[in-house]
Protein backbone atom coordinates (compact mmCIF):
# COMPACT_ATOMS: atom_id res chain seq x y z
CA UNK A 1 0.00 0.00 0.00
CA UNK A 2 1.70 3.44 -1.07
CA UNK A 3 0.80 6.66 0.71
CA UNK A 4 -1.50 8.05 -1.99
CA UNK A 5 -5.01 9.23 -1.28
CA UNK A 6 -6.96 5.62 0.10
CA UNK A 7 -9.99 6.16 1.49
CA UNK A 8 -10.58 3.52 4.80
CA UNK A 9 -12.46 1.68 3.53
CA UNK A 10 -10.61 0.48 0.82
CA UNK A 11 -7.79 -0.03 2.75
CA UNK A 12 -10.02 -2.00 5.00
CA UNK A 13 -10.91 -4.40 1.98
CA UNK A 14 -7.39 -4.55 1.00
CA UNK A 15 -6.39 -5.62 4.58
CA UNK A 16 -9.04 -7.96 4.42
CA UNK A 17 -7.87 -9.65 0.88
CA UNK A 18 -4.05 -9.77 2.07
CA UNK A 19 -4.90 -11.92 5.23
CA UNK A 20 -7.16 -14.34 4.10
CA UNK A 21 -6.23 -17.40 1.86
CA UNK A 22 -8.68 -16.21 -0.90
CA UNK A 23 -8.07 -15.89 -4.43
CA UNK A 24 -7.18 -12.46 -4.66
CA UNK A 25 -4.43 -12.77 -2.12
CA UNK A 26 -2.46 -12.62 -6.37
CA UNK A 27 -2.83 -8.99 -5.84
CA UNK A 28 -0.28 -8.56 -3.06
CA UNK A 29 2.31 -7.46 -5.47
CA UNK A 30 -0.16 -4.85 -6.75
CA UNK A 31 0.75 -0.97 -5.34
CA UNK A 32 -2.85 1.24 -5.23
CA UNK A 33 -1.33 4.78 -5.81
CA UNK A 34 -4.68 6.61 -5.15
CA UNK A 35 -8.53 5.50 -4.60
CA UNK A 36 -11.06 8.32 -4.65
CA UNK A 37 -14.35 9.63 -5.73
CA UNK A 38 -14.99 6.51 -7.91
CA UNK A 39 -11.22 6.99 -9.07
CA UNK A 40 -8.11 4.27 -8.66
CA UNK A 41 -4.85 4.31 -9.63
CA UNK A 42 -2.29 1.49 -9.30
CA UNK A 43 0.98 -0.21 -10.70
CA UNK A 44 2.67 -3.35 -10.72
CA UNK A 45 5.94 -5.15 -11.82
CA UNK A 46 4.70 -8.38 -14.02
CA UNK A 47 6.07 -11.42 -12.08
CA UNK A 48 6.47 -15.13 -12.82
CA UNK A 49 3.68 -15.86 -10.55
CA UNK A 50 1.17 -13.59 -12.88
CA UNK A 51 1.85 -15.23 -16.17
CA UNK A 52 0.94 -17.76 -18.52
CA UNK A 53 2.67 -20.63 -20.50
CA UNK A 54 4.27 -18.54 -22.84
CA UNK A 55 5.71 -16.29 -20.43
CA UNK A 56 3.40 -13.31 -20.37
CA UNK A 57 0.60 -11.98 -18.48
CA UNK A 58 -1.91 -14.24 -17.71
CA UNK A 59 -5.39 -13.28 -19.27
CA UNK A 60 -7.24 -14.55 -16.00
CA UNK A 61 -5.17 -12.67 -13.57
CA UNK A 62 -6.06 -9.15 -15.69
CA UNK A 63 -9.17 -10.40 -14.67
CA UNK A 64 -8.61 -10.23 -11.10
CA UNK A 65 -7.13 -6.90 -11.70
CA UNK A 66 -10.54 -5.97 -13.40
CA UNK A 67 -12.99 -7.31 -10.65
CA UNK A 68 -11.55 -6.10 -7.61
CA UNK A 69 -9.78 -2.75 -8.44
CA UNK A 70 -12.83 -1.69 -10.20
CA UNK A 71 -14.68 -2.42 -7.26
CA UNK A 72 -12.50 -0.48 -5.02
CA UNK A 73 -13.16 2.21 -7.45
CA UNK A 74 -16.85 1.54 -6.98
CA UNK A 75 -17.05 2.10 -3.07
CA UNK A 76 -15.45 4.95 -2.97
CA UNK A 77 -18.18 6.68 -5.27
CA UNK A 78 -20.47 9.44 -3.31
CA UNK A 79 -23.52 7.37 -4.36
CA UNK A 80 -21.96 3.53 -3.55
CA UNK A 81 -24.01 1.83 -0.95
CA UNK A 82 -21.45 -1.45 -1.31
CA UNK A 83 -18.79 -2.69 -3.37
CA UNK A 84 -21.41 -5.34 -4.24
CA UNK A 85 -21.45 -8.62 -6.63
CA UNK A 86 -20.34 -9.25 -9.67
CA UNK A 87 -23.34 -8.89 -12.76
CA UNK A 88 -20.82 -9.63 -15.95
CA UNK A 89 -17.07 -8.90 -16.61
CA UNK A 90 -16.19 -8.11 -20.38
CA UNK A 91 -12.32 -7.83 -20.57
CA UNK A 92 -10.52 -7.37 -24.64
CA UNK A 93 -6.82 -8.11 -24.90
CA UNK A 94 -5.07 -6.02 -27.36
CA UNK A 95 -1.29 -7.10 -26.03
CA UNK A 96 1.44 -9.02 -24.06
CA UNK A 97 3.15 -7.92 -21.23
CA UNK A 98 6.10 -9.90 -20.26
CA UNK A 99 8.19 -10.41 -16.96
CA UNK A 100 9.43 -7.29 -15.64
CA UNK A 101 7.27 -4.82 -17.14
CA UNK A 102 6.09 -2.46 -14.71
CA UNK A 103 1.73 -1.69 -16.19
CA UNK A 104 -0.18 1.03 -14.76
CA UNK A 105 -4.36 0.33 -13.88
CA UNK A 106 -6.47 3.18 -14.24
CA UNK A 107 -9.85 1.74 -12.49
CA UNK A 108 -13.28 3.84 -12.96
CA UNK A 109 -17.03 4.00 -11.65
CA UNK A 110 -18.44 5.39 -14.78
CA UNK A 111 -22.52 5.39 -13.30
CA UNK A 112 -23.76 4.41 -9.95
CA UNK A 113 -27.23 3.75 -9.59
CA UNK A 114 -29.80 2.49 -6.77
CA UNK A 115 -29.39 -1.21 -8.40
CA UNK A 116 -26.27 -1.40 -11.18
CA UNK A 117 -22.96 0.18 -11.00
CA UNK A 118 -21.20 0.02 -14.24
CA UNK A 119 -17.03 0.28 -14.18
CA UNK A 120 -14.64 0.19 -16.56
CA UNK A 121 -10.22 -0.18 -16.47
CA UNK A 122 -7.64 0.31 -18.78
CA UNK A 123 -4.29 -1.41 -18.16
CA UNK A 124 -1.68 0.00 -19.56
CA UNK A 125 2.53 -0.16 -20.13
CA UNK A 126 3.97 2.23 -17.69
CA UNK A 127 6.93 3.28 -20.25
CA UNK A 128 5.43 3.62 -23.38
CA UNK A 129 1.83 3.96 -22.64
CA UNK A 130 0.32 1.20 -25.04
CA UNK A 131 -3.11 0.03 -23.83
CA UNK A 132 -2.86 -3.49 -23.08
CA UNK A 133 -5.77 -4.89 -21.67
CA UNK A 134 -9.28 -3.19 -21.21
CA UNK A 135 -12.44 -3.89 -19.65
CA UNK A 136 -16.21 -3.42 -17.95
CA UNK A 137 -17.15 -4.11 -15.35
CA UNK A 138 -20.93 -4.24 -14.13
CA UNK A 139 -22.00 -4.80 -10.68
CA UNK A 140 -25.26 -5.16 -8.29
CA UNK A 141 -24.66 -2.71 -5.81
CA UNK A 142 -28.01 -3.36 -3.20
CA UNK A 143 -27.66 -4.19 -0.11
CA UNK A 144 -25.36 -7.55 -0.08
CA UNK A 145 -28.78 -9.73 1.43
CA UNK A 146 -30.68 -8.47 -2.17
CA UNK A 147 -28.07 -8.69 -4.15
CA UNK A 148 -27.43 -12.39 -3.90
CA UNK A 149 -31.56 -12.96 -3.91
CA UNK A 150 -31.13 -11.58 -7.69
CA UNK A 151 -29.14 -14.03 -7.91
CA UNK A 152 -2.12 -29.29 -9.30
CA UNK A 153 -5.12 -30.71 -11.71
CA UNK A 154 -5.87 -34.18 -10.76
CA UNK A 155 -6.21 -35.60 -14.16
CA UNK A 156 -8.85 -38.35 -14.13
CA UNK A 157 -9.01 -41.80 -16.01
CA UNK A 158 -11.27 -40.23 -18.41
CA UNK A 159 -10.79 -39.48 -22.40
CA UNK A 160 -8.08 -36.79 -21.92
CA UNK A 161 -5.56 -36.07 -25.65
CA UNK A 162 -2.60 -36.22 -24.71
CA UNK A 163 -2.35 -32.66 -26.11
CA UNK A 164 -4.28 -31.63 -22.91
CA UNK A 165 -2.26 -34.06 -20.88
CA UNK A 166 0.93 -32.40 -21.62
CA UNK A 167 -0.48 -28.82 -21.25
CA UNK A 168 -1.99 -29.47 -17.91
CA UNK A 169 1.56 -30.82 -16.99
CA UNK A 170 3.26 -27.75 -17.75
CA UNK A 171 0.56 -25.92 -15.51
CA UNK A 172 1.00 -28.30 -12.63
CA UNK A 173 5.02 -27.67 -13.07
CA UNK A 174 5.02 -23.93 -13.16
CA UNK A 175 4.77 -21.08 -11.19
CA UNK A 176 2.45 -19.60 -13.23
CA UNK A 177 -0.94 -17.89 -12.43
CA UNK A 178 -2.50 -21.02 -13.68
CA UNK A 179 -0.99 -23.49 -10.82
CA UNK A 180 -4.33 -21.87 -8.77
CA UNK A 181 -6.27 -24.85 -11.40
CA UNK A 182 -4.75 -27.76 -9.72
CA UNK A 183 -7.45 -28.87 -7.79
CA UNK A 184 -10.19 -29.18 -10.87
CA UNK A 185 -10.82 -32.35 -12.21
CA UNK A 186 -11.00 -32.92 -15.87
CA UNK A 187 -12.87 -35.78 -16.42
CA UNK A 188 -12.82 -35.63 -20.42
CA UNK A 189 -11.43 -33.54 -23.42
CA UNK A 190 -11.33 -34.47 -26.94
CA UNK A 191 -13.32 -33.08 -30.60
CA UNK A 192 -13.43 -29.73 -28.75
CA UNK A 193 -15.57 -30.31 -25.73
CA UNK A 194 -14.27 -30.71 -22.34
CA UNK A 195 -15.96 -31.93 -19.17
CA UNK A 196 -14.55 -31.23 -15.33
CA UNK A 197 -15.52 -30.66 -11.73
CA UNK A 198 -14.27 -29.36 -8.79
CA UNK A 199 -15.23 -28.62 -4.80
CA UNK A 200 -15.39 -24.95 -4.26
CA UNK A 201 -12.55 -24.36 -1.29
CA UNK A 202 -11.35 -21.49 0.70
CA UNK A 203 -8.29 -20.16 -1.90
CA UNK A 204 -10.79 -19.61 -5.03
CA UNK A 205 -13.16 -17.74 -2.55
CA UNK A 206 -13.41 -13.45 -2.21
CA UNK A 207 -14.48 -11.67 0.42
CA UNK A 208 -17.45 -12.71 1.49
CA UNK A 209 -16.43 -16.17 1.23
CA UNK A 210 -17.90 -17.71 -2.33
CA UNK A 211 -16.15 -18.44 -5.39
CA UNK A 212 -14.09 -15.77 -7.21
CA UNK A 213 -15.42 -13.75 -10.50
CA UNK A 214 -11.58 -14.50 -11.45
CA UNK A 215 -11.53 -17.68 -10.78
CA UNK A 216 -14.14 -18.42 -12.74
CA UNK A 217 -12.57 -16.42 -15.27
CA UNK A 218 -9.21 -18.22 -14.81
CA UNK A 219 -11.32 -21.73 -15.79
CA UNK A 220 -12.89 -20.18 -18.57
CA UNK A 221 -9.79 -18.78 -20.01
CA UNK A 222 -7.74 -22.26 -19.86
CA UNK A 223 -10.47 -24.92 -20.00
CA UNK A 224 -11.98 -23.70 -23.00
CA UNK A 225 -8.20 -23.62 -24.40
CA UNK A 226 -7.91 -26.94 -23.44
CA UNK A 227 -11.10 -27.53 -25.11
CA UNK A 228 -9.83 -25.88 -28.36
CA UNK A 229 -6.75 -27.67 -28.86
CA UNK A 230 -8.62 -31.00 -29.68
CA UNK A 231 -10.93 -29.61 -32.31
CA UNK A 232 -10.41 -31.07 -35.27
CA UNK A 233 -9.34 -28.32 -36.67
CA UNK A 234 -7.68 -26.29 -34.54
CA UNK A 235 -4.00 -26.07 -35.15
CA UNK A 236 -3.20 -24.16 -31.59
CA UNK A 237 -4.04 -23.11 -28.49
CA UNK A 238 -4.32 -19.63 -29.66
CA UNK A 239 -3.92 -16.48 -27.76
CA UNK A 240 -6.60 -14.71 -25.81
CA UNK A 241 -9.09 -11.58 -28.19
CA UNK A 242 -11.70 -11.43 -25.50
CA UNK A 243 -13.99 -12.92 -22.33
CA UNK A 244 -17.32 -12.09 -21.43
CA UNK A 245 -18.27 -13.85 -18.32
CA UNK A 246 -21.97 -13.62 -17.00
CA UNK A 247 -22.46 -14.38 -12.78
CA UNK A 248 -25.68 -16.12 -11.96
CA UNK A 249 -25.20 -17.13 -8.75
CA UNK A 250 -22.36 -16.97 -6.03
CA UNK A 251 -21.28 -20.80 -5.27
CA UNK A 252 -20.09 -21.81 -1.54
CA UNK A 253 -17.21 -23.87 -0.02
CA UNK A 254 -18.08 -27.01 -0.36
CA UNK A 255 -19.91 -26.80 -3.37
CA UNK A 256 -18.79 -28.98 -6.09
CA UNK A 257 -19.47 -27.54 -9.48
CA UNK A 258 -19.14 -28.80 -13.26
CA UNK A 259 -18.02 -27.58 -16.18
CA UNK A 260 -18.72 -27.88 -19.55
CA UNK A 261 -16.23 -26.48 -21.92
CA UNK A 262 -16.91 -26.35 -25.42
CA UNK A 263 -15.49 -24.73 -28.85
CA UNK A 264 -18.59 -23.48 -31.27
CA UNK A 265 -16.45 -22.61 -34.18
CA UNK A 266 -12.64 -22.71 -35.34
CA UNK A 267 -11.57 -20.67 -38.42
CA UNK A 268 -8.12 -19.90 -39.51
CA UNK A 269 -7.58 -17.05 -37.85
CA UNK A 270 -10.42 -17.35 -34.98
CA UNK A 271 -11.68 -19.54 -32.42
CA UNK A 272 -15.00 -18.96 -30.76
CA UNK A 273 -15.32 -20.86 -27.38
CA UNK A 274 -17.94 -21.06 -24.31
CA UNK A 275 -18.22 -22.30 -20.77
CA UNK A 276 -20.80 -23.21 -18.24
CA UNK A 277 -20.72 -23.52 -14.80
CA UNK A 278 -23.12 -25.49 -12.95
CA UNK A 279 -23.73 -26.94 -8.98
CA UNK A 280 -23.56 -30.50 -9.69
CA UNK A 281 -26.05 -31.58 -7.58
CA UNK A 282 -28.60 -29.00 -8.52
CA UNK A 283 -28.03 -28.33 -12.41
CA UNK A 284 -28.25 -24.44 -11.62
CA UNK A 285 -26.22 -22.14 -13.99
CA UNK A 286 -23.58 -20.35 -11.73
CA UNK A 287 -21.42 -18.77 -14.56
CA UNK A 288 -21.57 -18.69 -18.01
CA UNK A 289 -18.81 -17.27 -20.44
CA UNK A 290 -17.24 -17.06 -24.54
CA UNK A 291 -14.03 -16.77 -24.81
CA UNK A 292 -12.48 -15.57 -28.46
CA UNK A 293 -9.61 -16.66 -29.76
CA UNK A 294 -6.55 -16.09 -32.04
CA UNK A 295 -5.25 -19.01 -34.00
CA UNK A 296 -3.76 -17.96 -36.71
CA UNK A 297 0.18 -17.85 -37.65
CA UNK A 298 1.75 -14.91 -34.93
Amino acid sequence: MSKGRVSEVVKNLIKVGNENTGFAQSLQKVNILSCENGKLKAEFKVDETMTNHYGTLHGAFSSLILDNLTSYALVTHPKAKSAGVSANMYIEYLKTAKIGQVLEVDAIAIKVGNILGFTEMALKDKETGQLIVKGTHTKFVVSLEHAFNYTLFKMSKGRVSEVVKNLVKVYNESKGFAQSLQKVNILSCENGNLKAEFKVDETMTNQYGTLHGAFSSLLLDNLTSYALITHPKAQNAGVSVTMYTEYLRSAEIGQVLEVDAFSTKVGKILAFTEMILKDKETGQLIVKGSHTKFVGER
